[in-house]
């Protein structure tokens, strides 16, 4: 095989690295991956959030909340994992506490972007705290070579019980 040639693909697919990322998406890039005669690093573009909250609701009446705190995060074997170590350009009407212990989200909101067991508290004033556990994945995670896109959101819908 030509030398030229080896030398030719892996600048070529630095210079394509290099040009991804500036459309607006969330990217970042994995280890270096083997695809047929070509080496490169993956680029991963996230075109949605892993989890949309759709809705709130009164269990009660079905009346749909406005706004609800989500605390006590775990993901996978991870418990009280902090809310300001996700990525915030995926973050969709969601405020982070200072103290990362909490989160507001403004229905609907979106969060997170890694595949993985979920579990959180649900809180509203006037309702009853919740344990909601969840294991989303992305509808599609497709690419072409060098590249892998997120996309198709989990849609959560929840329901909180009035206080007593």
């Amino acid at each position: 095989m030509n030398k030229n040639i080896l030398i030719v693909v892996p600048i070529f697919c630095a210079l394509f690295i290099t040009a991804c990322g500036s459309d607006g998406h969330l990217s970042y890039e994995q280890p270096p991956v083997e695809n047929e005669d070509v080496t490169c690093s993956d680029v991963v573009y996230y075109d949605d959030a892993l989890i949309r909250v759709v809705s709130v609701i009164d269990s009660s009446n079905d009346d749909r909340l406005v706004q609800v705190t989500f605390s006590e995060l775990t993901i996978g074997d991870r418990s009280n994992y902090n809310f300001n170590s996700l990525e915030p350009s995926v973050l969709s009407s969601v405020d982070i506490a200072s103290d990362g212990e909490s989160a507001i989200c403004t229905i609907p909101c979106e969060l997170f972007t890694f595949e993985a067991e979920y579990s959180m508290v649900v809180s509203a004033p006037a309702f009853e705290s919740k344990v909601v556990e969840f294991e989303p994945r992305y509808e599609s995670d497709g690419g072409p070579p060098c590249r892998s896109n997120y996309s198709g959101s989990y849609e959560l819908f929840i329901s909180l019980d009035p206080e007593h």
